[in-house]
Order: C-alpha cells, then sequence, then structure tokens
C-alpha cells in the first residue's frame, strides 16, 4: 500500500476563506503532473474541509479523474492523528490525503514512531509513504522546487 501525503498549495493568507494561490495552484498542478508520470495511482482522495485543501483536492481530481473524494472533518491543521491513523492502517489500496501543517508531520509521527522530526514541508509537497513487512517508511519526498 502507498500513501501520499500532501500539503495543500500556497494560500492567499488575507483572504477570509485563505482559497489557493495562482501560484499555489500551479505548483499543485506541477507536483501531481509529475507523480502522475511516474504511475502514482490513488483510488481516493481524502482531504480537510478548508477551502485550500479542498482546492488542492480538486485539481488531483483532475489528474486522478476516477478517484473517490472524502472530505474528513478530522484532517484540519491541528486534528488528532490517531483516527486517520487507525483508518489507514485498514486500507489495501493507494489513497492521496490532503491536509496542512503540523497535522502531516504528527501523523508521520505516528506512523513512523522512530522517526527524527526533519524540515517544514513546503506547500504543494507530496511524502510518498509505503507499507512493506507491516512497517511504514518514507520512500519519497516530491517538492514544487524537485521537479525542473
Amino acid at each position: 500500500m502507498r500513501l501520499y501525503l500532501m500539503r495543500h498549495g500556497d494560500y492567499v493568507v488575507s483572504a477570509p476563506d485563505q482559497p489557493l494561490s495562482s501560484s499555489g495552484a500551479d505548483d499543485v498542478r506541477r507536483v501531481l503532473e509529475f507523480l502522475k508520470k511516474t504511475g502514482a495511482a490513488v483510488s481516493e482522495i481524502w482531504h480537510s474541509p478548508k477551502l485550500r485543501a479542498v482546492q488542492t483536492a480538486e485539481i488531483a481530481r483532475e489528474f486522478f479523474p476516477d478517484t473517490l473524494m472524502n472530505q474528513r472533518d478530522d484532517l484540519t491543521p491541528n486534528a488528532s492523528a490517531s483516527e486517520v491513523f487507525d483508518d489507514i492502517e485498514r486500507l489495501e489500496n493507494n489513497i492521496l490525503l490532503v491536509s496542512h501543517l503540523p497535522f502531516i508531520p504528527n501523523l508521520l509521527l505516528r506512523m513512523i514512531p522512530h522517526r527524527q522530526q526533519t524540515a517544514v514541508l513546503q506547500a504543494a509537497s507530496v511524502v510518498i509513504v509505503e507499507k512493506a513487512d507491516n512497517e511504514w517508511k518514507i520512500t519519497d519526498v516530491i517538492t514544487p522546487g524537485k521537479i525542473h
């Protein structure tokens, strides 16, 4: 099983609902296009109800059109990662999860407890995590700056 943990794209901080900025949407598209070209396949897209995550998930659906969308209130920035982790553990199919800081790093710490906390995940970045032999491992991190 493969899990794609995506942080939403850059957003307009000064706007009340904080939508994606045009450059944020462009970064999301570039990263998702790269993932699609490298053979990424997902059966579901889970996302936070916050507008910037919804917009990021909608862009993802352009690249994975037959994918189920699942808005989850437990993917907000400060939500507990425990329930989401339990749900992920029961899955067999690949999913793309669109969320925020600090949720994504907290989920990674729950999945890989011995992992050292690393640098802050950039907007529109994806951490690819795979489960093999009942253990989760980070296999790659795709950032907008990594794609040329």
